[in-house]
C-alpha cells in the first residue's frame, strides 16, 4: 500500500509523530478527530487530515463511515448538509468544493507586484 491520498494530495511517507515507527500518518487516519492536532500531522498527513490546499472535494470522506453519506450527497443539499459531521469530520471542512468553504488563498494565485505603500494622511479639524 501507498500513502494515503485525496486527489494529488497525499500523506508523507517518512514522518512518524515523536520517531515512533507505529505512530505514521495512517495511524493519524484511524482517529483524525483527536490525532490530527498531535505534533505537526496537519501538515505531514494533509490527506489523512483533510488540510489539502487544493479547492477540491475529498474523495474519501465519509459521514459517519456511512458509504452512501460522501460528498456527492453533501452537494445534493450543501445548504442542510455541509453542517453535518463535528471536529475534523465536518463535511464542510471536507467537501470544501461543494460547501463553498475554500479560503480566497486557495482560488486566487499570488501575485508579484508588490502593494502601493500607504498615502500620507494628514488629520484636519
Amino acid at each position: 500500500d501507498g500513502p494515503a491520498c485525496d486527489g494529488a494530495c497525499c500523506d508523507s511517507t517518512s514522518w512518524l509523530l515523536h520517531g515512533d515507527s507505529s505512530r505514521d500518518c495512517a495511524w493519524i487516519g484511524t482517529k483524525t478527530d483527536v490525532r490530527c492536532d498531535k505534533g505537526d500531522a496537519r501538515a505531514k498527513c494533509k490527506a489523512s487530515c483533510g488540510t489539502c490546499e487544493a479547492c477540491e472535494d475529498s474523495t474519501s470522506w465519509l459521514l459517519n463511515q456511512d458509504t452512501s453519506r460522501d460528498c456527492h450527497w453533501t452537494a445534493k443539499k450543501s445548504d442542510v448538509r455541509c453542517a453535518k459531521g463535528k471536529g475534523d469530520n465536518k463535511a464542510s471542512l471536507n467537501c470544501r468544493a461543494s460547501c463553498g468553504t475554500c479560503s480566497q488563498q486557495d482560488t486566487e494565485a499570488p501575485t508579484d507586484a508588490p502593494t502601493e505603500a500607504p498615502t500620507e494622511f494628514t488629520c484636519v479639524d
